[in-house]
């Protein structure tokens, strides 16, 4: 037991330190970038374009549920689309909330309440989050092109190739998988029975699922690459949709750093490089993504009010799972 309680507060002073170096990165550039300049950029806001910027996020937000559904036919399993898109508001409201976006995983408890086992939830909504991955990997590439020389992106294309085939092969072997049970699942890998098999069908079987995820990835990017051009239309500032696109996809793929809560600090600095290449002042970027911080924690403290009864659920699950091990209680 005591065991347990030092876990729960190493985590939770983890999260804590997270949060507060996210804070005083992004608290060190709005006073290098300044106050004032930033507070200035407010001036030439134009409101009207606020409400096509709410609506575009939404539909972003939103273009999750879709995505599930996908990989779900499959699996032969039917999740109707309105708790679809409640589970996709929650997870989305929780990533904005936690590091690395984890909160997104999310998605694993609720679709275990709709009767499918819990491996194969896991490993949906990893195939899923890989898919997001390789949409953001590939995109990036192509700022690297823009940006950097042609040997930095083929260092990186090496980097990631080498990293996708030690997973794969690592996942493929049978002491691989043996070595997670032991020191990842420990006690609770019985509860994932499945992963590795729904996993692989995924990979060879189910591809045309794969393939729609991955076109729907796109689609849901390209709206939220839209609600940030007409953000940065309301303050005045047009910028080619196509490089918004690409810096949007690099600033996302850091946010996944998992230092900060939701990549704070770490995507406004990002954001900042990126768009003072196309020659953004720094002011007009921050109040933009400060602009748009702002609106993700209102909708995820909106999202996490209206579905409250659900997060208590999921964190007791939770709890429960760690102090009682022996019980398949998810």
């Amino acid at each position: 037991m005591e065991g347990l309680l030092c876990s729960c507060m190493q985590k939770r002073l983890t999260a804590l330190l997270r949060a507060l170096f996210g804070a005083s990165i992004l608290l060190l550039l709005i006073l290098h970038v300044g106050v004032k300049n930033i507070l200035s950029s407010f001036d030439g806001l134009k409101p009207i374009y606020l409400p096509i910027v709410l609506l575009l996020y939404l539909v972003s937000y939103s273009m999750g549920m879709f995505n599930i559904a996908v990989l779900l036919i499959p699996l032969r399993k039917h999740v109707p689309l309105r708790r679809l898109f409640k589970y996709s508001l929650l997870g989305s409201g929780m990533g904005a909330l936690l590091p690395g976006r984890v909160g997104e995983l999310s998605i694993v408890y609720f679709l275990k309440k709709e009767g499918i086992p819990l491996g194969k939830a896991s490993a949906l909504v990893l195939v899923d989050r890989m898919v997001t991955f390789v949409f953001l990997i590939s995109v990036s590439f192509l700022s690297f092109l823009i940006y950097f020389s042609p040997e930095v992106l083929y260092i990186l294309l090496s980097v990631v190739a080498f990293s996708a085939l030690f997973i794969y092969v690592f996942l493929a072997w049978g002491k691989g998988r043996s070595l997670i049970k032991k020191r990842i699942l420990k006690r609770h890998h019985y509860l994932f029975r499945g992963f590795f098999r729904t996993f692989k069908n995924f990979i060879r079987y189910y591809r045309n699922a794969v393939y729609f995820n991955f076109f729907l990835t796109v689609l849901k990017w390209l709206f939220y690459a839209s609600a940030m051009f007409a953000l940065f239309m309301s303050f005045s500032v047009r910028l080619n949709f196509f490089y918004i696109f690409i810096i949007e996809t690099v600033v996302s793929l850091l946010s996944l750093i998992p230092v900060s809560i939701s990549g704070m600090g770490i995507k406004e600095s990002a954001a900042v490089f990126f768009y003072s290449l196309l020659g953004v002042l720094p002011s007009v970027t921050l109040a933009v993504y400060l602009v748009l911080q702002f609106s993700s924690l209102v909708l995820a403290a909106l999202f996490s009010a209206l579905f409250w009864k659900d997060i208590k659920n999921l964190a007791s699950s939770v709890r429960r799972a760690v102090s009682l091990p022996r019980k398949r209680i998810l």
